[in-house]
């Protein structure tokens, strides 16, 4: 699997030499990043100092057959000299293997020392501000801690760090660039939509189709971040209350990963409880929060709604240019809405001399003498 291209450089672990028959049969979460951890790691032996990959090589094998850890517990190593490792494959938006930890990217910053040489920092910039301009991390979501190793524990924890790295650390971010918004741009495909070409009026048409990510990283979906919305954004006379989302937006995406080339059957439903018969063409797309669409995921679905046993009528016209819609059959009854003059609707129910019909989504009463049955 191969994630989303991050703005800066890194060696990748595969290329590392790890003995990853000790991690063969672990299962990987994946999360959308929300939150940076940095680690200060000192080796015991100052040879290492010198040879990251060894060092990384050791801890591994350390930590997993001394404390049965799963893998490492953090997605990058920086050393003094500024250069960048991979320390679990596909580290991108991986969870790291730590107690209790969802939404972060964590990192172990290889020194002899609690401060941050020039070439440090420049690393630990090109990571954090590339995080931060992909996933909105803010300054305040970035934060040194103490990682904390037991024999009584079957994964590491970490609790805030305190003293010179903590404050090294806080000084040395101050001045990165942050970003508020998001700018991982999602690419997707809709097909295989599948619906009735004719159905009755007062039927509800499912559709169904898939989704598929076509890009070359998980999209990483927090409940009510990705939705399924009208093309235009406008509220839809065919939309279901209580069921949609909203009237412009049908349904949300459940909180999931999605890997690169993966597909989701999907499937909602329109009211055509309240509209006229006729040929109709309706646009969809998705798009993520806020109001940012995902390329390639917009589609149109074409029907045509028989009118059935179903009665329509023309408002005739009146000196208002409206026939007073009531919310019952009575001329005493509460004023509701306004029919348009020469406008056909479709009857709803029919009572005596009144007609219910729907006027914008709101039903109501009028009279038969101003609605005259039409073909």
């Amino acid at each position: 699997m191969v994630l989303a291209e991050v703005n800066f450089s890194f060696t990748n672990r595969r290329n590392l030499q790890f003995d990853e028959s000790l991690s063969s049969n672990i299962e990987a979460n994946y999360h959308r990043p929300q939150q940076i951890l940095v680690f200060h790691i000192e080796p015991t032996h100052n040879y290492l100092l010198n040879d990251t990959p060894t060092w990384m090589r050791l801890f591994h094998y350390y930590i997993v057959t001394r404390y049965e850890y799963p893998d490492m517990p953090f997605n990058y190593v920086i050393d003094s000299s500024g250069n960048i490792y991979e320390a679990i494959e596909d580290s991108e938006g991986r969870a790291s293997y730590i107690e209790g930890e969802q939404g972060s990217v964590t990192v172990a910053y290889l020194s002899e020392t609690s401060t941050f040489s020039p070439s440090a920092q420049r690393g630990f910039r090109e990571l954090i501000e590339g995080y931060s301009y992909k996933y909105a991390i803010r300054k305040d979501r970035v934060k040194p801690v103490e990682l904390i190793i037991s024999e009584n524990s079957s994964l590491p924890s970490y609790e805030p760090s305190e003293g010179v790295f903590q404050e090294s650390f806080l000084s040395m971010i101050e001045d990165f660039e942050y970003s508020e918004t998001m700018n991982l741009r999602f690419s997707g495909e809709v097909k295989d939509i599948q619906h009735q070409k004719n159905i009755e009026s007062g039927e509800r048409l499912e559709i169904s189709f898939i989704l598929k990510n076509t890009d070359n990283f998980s999209w990483y979906i927090d409940e009510g971040f990705v939705f399924l919305s009208t093309i235009d954004g406008e509220e839809s006379p065919f939309a279901i209350n209580q069921v949609w989302d909203s009237f412009s937006k049908p349904f949300a995406l459940e909180s999931q990963t999605v890997f690169p080339g993966e597909e989701m059957e999907l499937s909602f439903e329109l009211e055509t409880e309240s509209i006229l018969p006729g040929n109709y063409e309706l646009g969809f797309k998705f798009v993520m929060l806020p109001d940012i669409d995902i390329l390639g995921s917009e589609f149109i679905v074409n029907f045509e709604i028989d009118r059935g046993e179903r009665k329509v009528v023309q408002i005739r016209r009146t000196n208002t240019g409206e026939l007073t819609v009531y919310s019952c059959p009575s001329y005493t009854c509460t004023l509701v809405a306004g029919a348009i003059s020469g406008e056909k609707y479709l009857v709803l129910d029919e009572e005596e001399s009144w007609y219910k019909i729907s006027v914008d989504g709101v039903e109501g009463w009028v009279t038969m003498h101003y609605a005259t049955p039409v073909d």
